[in-house]
């Protein structure tokens, strides 16, 4: 028989002594529905984060949705890491009642080194024992595994990087850096390739993922002995972690260029 199906008899009991017409009779209904089987998987969440090296556990739940005892296997397919399924000890939940749930912790093992922002996904699979149909009724549910992902943005917000201004005097832009992540991080500032004395501020922001700091600002101090269109470069670079090993960068070149009203101001020599 299918699964759920029912089938009805009807049992009539008629007197044989009884001398009236019609004689009397009592009918009973009977009703025989064939046992269901049925399970389902869920996780909340389905996604987790967490750091290379460490561990993370998903709470799997295991919901007898058929109408009779029964026990399920569950197996893994499609990761890359480590993942263990220690249900029960042995990979399987055994004689969950109809309509009731079963909790099985799902681990998985994250290696060190990865790639940043690097994933895993593995797919569990629980596959009824007590149902004789082939395929016997099963249910899958994938779970995903993040590690973070470090991202920088470093943009002009202002959208001029050469700028002049006269000897003596400072010039100033205003950046904008964006942490572009999927964790919240940390990113410094850091000034290189300048000969004339350069500040920026701040020199570090901590940031949630996506979100951006736009009033950073760069102060380049010209000279007051610099020549006409005497210039200099420098460069700003976002980063996380260290400027020596980052774990994600951005940089932006800065050109300043020295202007004077008299452009020989400073080289004229008068003599006799």
């Amino acid at each position: 028989a299918t699964q759920g199906n029912s089938d009805r008899v009807n049992i009539t009991a008629v007197s044989v002594n009884d001398p009236s017409t019609p004689q009397a009779s009592d009918i009973q209904e009977f009703i025989t529905t064939a046992f269901t089987y049925g399970v389902r998987l869920s996780a909340s969440p389905n996604t987790i984060l967490g750091e290379p090296g460490g561990t993370v556990t998903f709470n799997v739940v295991v919901t007898n949705i058929g109408s009779i005892n029964d026990t399920y296997t569950l197996t893994i397919a499609g990761n890359n890491w480590s993942t263990t399924v220690p249900c029960g000890g042995s990979g399987a939940v055994a004689a969950l009642p109809a309509a009731n749930t079963a909790s099985c912790p799902v681990t998985v093992t994250i290696p060190n080194p990865v790639a940043n922002g690097a994933l895993d996904r593995v797919t569990i699979t629980a596959i009824s024992t007590g149902d004789p149909s082939i395929p016997p009724t099963s249910h899958s549910l994938q779970l995903t595994t993040n590690t973070p992902r470090y991202g920088v943005r470093l943009t002009l917000t202002v959208p001029d990087d050469s700028l002049s201004g006269a000897p003596g005097n400072p010039v100033t832009y205003t950046l904008t850096v964006q942490n572009t992540g999927n964790v919240t991080d940390t990113i410094n500032l850091a000034i290189s390739g300048n000969g004339w004395s350069t500040t920026i501020v701040p020199t570090s922001v901590t940031l949630a993922p996506n979100a951006s700091n736009t009033n950073l600002v760069v102060t380049v101090n010209i000279p007051s002995d610099a020549l006409h269109e005497a210039v200099d470069v420098a460069t700003i670079t976002a980063y996380s972690g260290t400027l020596a090993a980052p774990r994600a960068s951005a940089s932006l070149s800065l050109t300043t260029t020295a202007t004077r009203v008299c452009p020989y101001a400073g080289s004229l020599v008068l003599g006799a």
